[in-house]
């Protein structure tokens, strides 16, 4: 998906080629939460998460089903608010984590997931878990939006590479992005494999105030 300067949320679904099955098997409201630039030279491309205020992010609960071989074709049709219905292909590029991979939040987490809970301006530590495959790099990523649920334009508050056998890492959100309060922010911890492997998870702090 190319990057688009689109801010309101997408309708979207995402299903298995082969098998006609989700995991969004009927259009999901996503919400354009960034941007990244992968390693196979596509260019800038736009990340997108369903919202969910009252949680932190997937647990290793929902990684319960089989694992998918590297290649396989995933069908995404976005329905954007004021463009034509996009459809793109695409193959996983990546092994998938295992239930033994997932990464969850220890000990040391925030106290909720409205954006009271994100301390604004203070320093806070958290912890997590790590995968089984052998790491080659560990990376801590904080930021802040100026949208009430993380879509849109964001600041990096923090952006650190980690010791690959850290397990806690302390980090601050700054209060405003370009001068203005921020409203949303969130925190990830991205593991690579020697492999190629991948890993991560995020807690997602919203402006629960806007809320209908």
């Amino acid at each position: 998906m190319d990057q688009s300067p689109q801010v309101t949320p997408f309708f979207m679904s995402v299903v298995n080629e082969n098998t006609g099955v989700g995991p969004f098997d009927s259009p999901t409201c996503m919400e354009r939460t960034g941007t990244t630039i992968f390693p196979n030279g596509a260019g800038v491309s736009d990340i997108f998460n369903p919202i969910d205020p009252n949680r932190g992010g997937p647990g290793p609960t929902e990684l319960t089903g089989p694992t998918l071989p590297v290649g396989v074709q995933f069908r995404f049709t976005i329905n954007p608010v004021n463009d034509p219905q996009q459809v793109v292909v695409t193959s996983l590029m990546n092994p998938e984590a295992t239930l033994a991979d997932a990464i969850v939040f220890g000990t040391l987490r925030p106290s909720g997931f409205d954006l009271a809970a994100a301390k604004l301006g203070q320093t806070q530590t958290v912890s997590w878990t790590q995968p089984q495959f052998q790491v080659r790099e560990l990376f801590l990523s904080a930021n802040v939006y100026l949208s009430p649920f993380g879509g849109g334009f964001f600041c990096t508050s923090q952006a650190s590479t980690l010791d690959p056998a850290a397990t806690q890492a302390s980090f601050k959100f700054d209060r405003t992005c370009q001068t203005v309060p921020v409203r949303a922010a969130n925190v990830c911890v991205f593991y690579t494999g020697v492999n190629g492997e991948r890993s991560s998870a995020c807690w997602f702090f919203n402006d629960t105030t806007q809320l209908p």
